[in-house]
């Protein structure tokens, strides 16, 4: 990636740069930070937090970052680096949220019905009134 350029203006490639940073800092809270310093008891399934809008919300943060990497650059091989990583990322939160998972805690089914795969827009109160 060094030896590449982007092709954007000085305010497009800071403006994209300073969304790569903040989430990268959202990705490594999410990943490696909330549920240690947020879970009141080890070992159990952590759902609140960026963990009650979306079950993976690791995802969504990693997808956008190589998203914005392959804006930053425009070049078609570094985009379907990208495009690789996110679909390699894809692959392993599928296998996670159907066989890990639920093996690995067992409320993770109730979990499932409230709180959607990748995102939801509608707010956690209004999915609760639901039947």
């Amino acid at each position: 990636f060094l030896s590449w350029e982007s092709p954007h203006s000085i305010t497009v490639r800071l403006i994209i740069i300073i969304l790569l940073l903040a989430l990268s800092m959202l990705l490594a809270y999410s990943v490696l930070l909330e549920i240690p310093l947020s879970s009141v008891k080890p070992g159990s399934l952590y759902q609140t937090g960026t963990y009650g809008f979306s079950r993976h919300p690791g995802f969504i943060w990693f997808t956008t970052i190589n998203l914005l990497i392959a804006l930053y650059f425009l070049d078609f091989g570094i985009s379907l680096i990208c495009f690789g990583f996110i679909l390699c990322n894809l692959a392993l939160i599928t296998v996670e949220d159907l066989h890990l998972f639920p093996k690995m805690f067992s409320e993770y089914a109730a979990y499932k019905k409230k709180t959607p795969f990748l995102l939801s827009l509608q707010y956690r109160t209004n999915r609760s009134r639901q039947p």
